[in-house]
């Protein structure tokens, strides 16, 4: 009785075991299922993207961008998609988030361009004063990650400059107008990586994704009628209440349009 107990216990263990190395195997295995299945779904989409199957090739993009919402080349990819299918809308809204996550590719500021071309805007925009455009310039000449990445070079300079001048004490005064250069170099590149991970972090932009989306005065289905924007417009988010957001267009007007008429950058 005891040893049947007994190896009824090892077996037992035995199959715990197995169990538990099959789970850690699984948990392993999983991410690596996940990646093939992901690389056969981009093979799979980009082959019907080359034969013209843009409307299944955008379905295919969209699933992969469920897990994948920070890869800045599959929303270029899915852009494209959506150009080539006419919905210049949802084109410019992923040109958008592609442009947010990698601003100083060229391609996809040129596709975001000539997408935006074809928006049918008939509001007049106000063009921003000549140190603004600059100043936005440089803030998306890089991404937040390099900004970043300069901001900390900039700030070990100064250290090894106050090294050196403590070192060589009489070299400080020398050394002086190079710490007082880094330092302003220094303060400018963590004041644009503060606003362009304020800006990654929180876009507050928008784009309308239908066609001739309603412009109301209310944030009512019902409520008076300001107008209609165009599809591909891109707008800025003020607040959002019941299922309407409050937005600002370029020209100064603002107003509410119903959330499923825009899709958020």
């Amino acid at each position: 009785m005891l040893r049947s107990m007994r190896v009824k216990g090892l077996y037992m263990k035995s199959n715990f075991r197995n169990y538990f190395l099959m789970f850690v195997l699984l948990l392993i295995s999983a991410p690596v299922f996940a990646a093939d299945n992901d690389a056969a779904l981009w093979k799979n989409a980009n082959q019907l993207y080359v034969q013209k199957s843009y409307d299944s090739a955008a379905r295919i993009y969209e699933t992969l961008l469920k897990t994948n919402e920070g890869n800045a080349q599959l929303h270029y990819n899915t852009g494209n998609a959506y150009f080539r299918s006419n919905k210049i809308g949802l084109a410019v809204l992923h040109y958008e988030k592609a442009a947010r996550l990698d601003p100083s590719n060229k391609e996809i500021s040129d596709n975001l361009l000539l997408a935006r071309s074809k928006v049918q805007d008939n509001m007049q925009e106000t063009n921003p004063i000549f140190f603004v455009a600059w100043w936005n310039a440089l803030n998306h000449a890089i991404n937040v990650d390099m900004w970043a990445i300069v901001t900390l070079i900039i700030f070990l300079a100064v250290l090894s400059l106050l090294y050196f001048a403590r070192m060589k004490k009489g070299s400080f005064s020398n050394a002086g107008r190079w710490i007082s250069l880094c330092v302003a170099i220094f303060l400018l590149c963590g004041t644009m990586t503060w606003i362009s991970y304020n800006e990654f972090a929180h876009p507050g932009k928008a784009v309308v994704i239908t066609t001739n989306a309603v412009f109301l005065q209310t944030p009512q289905s019902n409520g008076k009628v300001i107008g209609s924007l165009p599809e591909g417009l891109v707008i800025e988010i003020l607040k959002k209440q019941d299922g309407f957001y409050n937005v600002a267009l370029q020209n100064g007007k603002s107003g509410w349009i119903a959330a499923t008429e825009i899709g958020e950058v």
